[in-house]
């Protein structure tokens, strides 16, 4: 009985020393997804914040709440034209991200400058022509994720 005892109280000294670890991982899983949040939120804040800066110079009509709605939107579409596979966390998701800044930039730009005239190609007003780029081409260089 004695044996029993004892290989007991080393059995519940070790499930304790588990506990601590597991607890101690789940809270570092914990500051990891917050992290994420703070990574994905900064590109965004970033980019919002570099349009601002170029567009608030040069755009009479500059409205900041329709620019963050452009950002956000890149955003979005650059996740679906990667396709990511349900095997990529949030965290990877916004680690890759980083590398489209330009591409995300790119694109609420062109949709900012867009506005009142989405659907058109060229314009002509007053003795002068506009063409707008494919937006096509603003999603040079994403690839999709490919599942083997």
């Amino acid at each position: 009985m004695a044996d029993t005892e004892v290989t007991t109280d080393e059995e519940t000294e070790d499930t304790e020393t588990e506990t601590d670890v597991d607890t101690s991982e789940t809270d570092t899983e914990t500051e990891t997804d917050t992290d994420t949040d703070e990574t994905e939120t900064t590109l965004e804040d970033e980019i919002i914040e570099d349009l601002t800066a170029e567009l608030s110079e040069t755009d009479e009509n500059f409205n900041a709440t329709v620019l963050a709605v452009k950002v956000k939107s890149a955003i979005r579409e650059v996740k679906r034209a990667k396709k990511y596979t349900s095997n990529y966390t949030d965290e990877r998701i916004t680690a890759d991200l980083q590398n489209y800044y330009s591409n995300i930039r790119a694109l609420a730009l062109y949709d900012y400058n867009l506005i009142g005239a989405e659907g058109q190609s060229s314009s002509t007003e007053n003795g002068v022509s506009r063409s707008y780029v494919d937006r096509k081409t603003l999603f040079v260089g994403i690839i999709p994720i490919a599942k083997i």
